[in-house]
């Protein structure tokens, strides 16, 4: 799957805009890319919360321990697990709740999420990294959740 960056970028015409470009060109020049969107464990959550209102089912998060190592397969299984049906249920608020009591050494720094319509697969990264084979739906929904949830 391509790996893109979301990135701000600022122009005479438009105060702001968000786009997808492939990170090498990302890597090229910050300046014609534009500004990476820099998010971070709650804005993951936020974003999880957003996809599951906006026709997205969330399939996973990606999880940190606090060394910022990935957790076993079958702990991050079984941690994802509870931490969906909490998100699923009772919604960001209480997921939020969740990991600083009973998880306090996780960190949300990914998360993955298929749109219900066309089935498209977005892998979504801390620091804006998107990975898909459907950049015109992540193009749609990144812009959509950045305008809407104001993210940075």
């Amino acid at each position: 799957m391509p790996l893109l960056i979301a990135t701000v970028t600022s122009s005479a015409a438009r105060t702001e805009d968000l786009r997808l470009v492939k990170r090498s060109d990302a890597r090229d020049s910050e300046t014609s890319a534009g500004k990476p969107l820099l998010l971070g464990h709650l804005d993951l959550i936020r974003l999880a919360s957003f996809a599951i209102t906006n026709e997205f089912s969330v399939l996973s998060f990606l999880l940190f321990d606090s060394s910022f190592g990935l957790l076993p397969p079958e702990d991050q299984e079984l941690t994802n697990d509870e931490l969906l049906a909490t998100l699923r249920s009772y919604g960001q608020s209480e997921l939020i709740a969740q990991l600083e009591d009973e998880f306090p050494n996780l960190t949300i720094v990914g998360i993955k999420i298929r749109h219900n319509l066309d089935g498209a697969v977005l892998d979504i990264k801390k620091n804006g990294f998107v990975s898909t084979q459907a950049t015109a739906s992540a193009q749609m929904f990144m812009t959509k959740a950045w305008r809407e949830l104001r993210l940075k």
